[in-house]
């Protein structure tokens, strides 16, 4: 029987996790396009297309809650994160976590 990997197990397979950190940084630096493997890979870390349908260089940054608790000190940091990097666009999702969405 043939051992076959899934598309998504052939990237884990190419580049380590970790990896894609550093190039995501190259990527915001350069302004290089984000390779559809690394779009994979930056989903592990929250990151992903705005609208994954769609040719955009618009980029949605998820963060989990614990319990889907804020106290107020992280709720004034992550309105500083939105209104510094993602023009106010702070939303609290359904699923407890909240997103910043880049434009």
């Amino acid at each position: 029987m043939k051992n076959s990997l899934t598309e998504i197990e052939k990237i884990k397979k190419d580049k380590d996790g970790l990896d894609v950190l550093s190039n995501l940084y190259i990527y915001a630096v350069f302004g290089e396009r984000v390779s559809n493997s690394d779009l994979q890979r930056l989903k592990w870390y929250g990151v992903s297309l705005e609208d994954e349908n769609k040719n955009t260089d618009l980029f949605r940054l998820r963060i989990p809650l614990e319990n889907g608790e804020l106290n107020i000190e992280q709720l004034k940091v992550l309105s500083q994160i939105s209104e510094q990097y993602a023009n106010n666009s702070l939303s609290i999702a359904k699923n407890q976590g909240d997103e910043h969405h880049w434009q």
